[in-house]
């Protein structure tokens, strides 16, 4: 996906297989869902070198799921918005819930994935005591505009002083 992925279980008992399972289905969602290699799926769809109906199930479901958003906010959401095929939007969320469910499976109910922006939290950083979530101030790189305080909550930002303006409004292109 282009960024750090951290991975934290508070739960002694989860085996360290269950974080190589968990990060092994992070690389994978990248290989799949990458629109910037070639030999993804997503870029093999776009470039109309894979049927959808040869792509994998995982893949086939976000598209779908992402059809589905298109239509339910009125095409706010679009994975065409930059004119090619780009489900970054949805994905990266998405891959964040995958791991964190890799991790449940496996006894995991303490923990804390996130990916750039996008943070999920589980129970508790210790006992009594919720996780904290900083939420990076939007123009400021080294300033924090908020914490949270969590427990089982998910959290998604994006700005611009990672990757520059990329949220594209797909009604008007901007």
């Amino acid at each position: 996906m282009g960024i750090p992925v951290g991975i934290d279980v508070r739960d002694p008992e989860v085996d360290a297989g269950a974080l190589d399972r968990a990060f092994a289905r992070l690389h994978w969602i990248d290989a799949a869902f990458s629109p910037y290699r070639a030999d993804s799926e997503i870029a093999r769809l776009d470039a109309g070198t894979l049927a959808l109906a040869d792509a994998a199930p995982d893949v086939r479901a976000v598209l779908e799921r992402c059809e589905r958003l298109r239509v339910q906010t009125g095409g706010r959401f679009d994975v065409r918005a930059t004119g090619r095929l780009d489900p970054s939007g949805f994905v990266k969320g998405w891959a964040v819930d995958s791991a964190a469910a890799v991790l449940a499976a496996a006894g995991a109910r303490n923990l804390c994935v996130h990916a750039g922006g996008d943070v999920l939290v589980r129970g508790e950083r210790a006992p009594g005591r919720p996780w904290r979530i900083g939420i990076q101030h939007p123009r400021r790189r080294d300033r924090v505009a908020a914490v949270l305080e969590a427990r089982d909550l998910a959290v998604a930002t994006s700005g611009a002083y990672e990757r520059g303006a990329h949220v594209v409004d797909p009604r008007t292109g901007r």
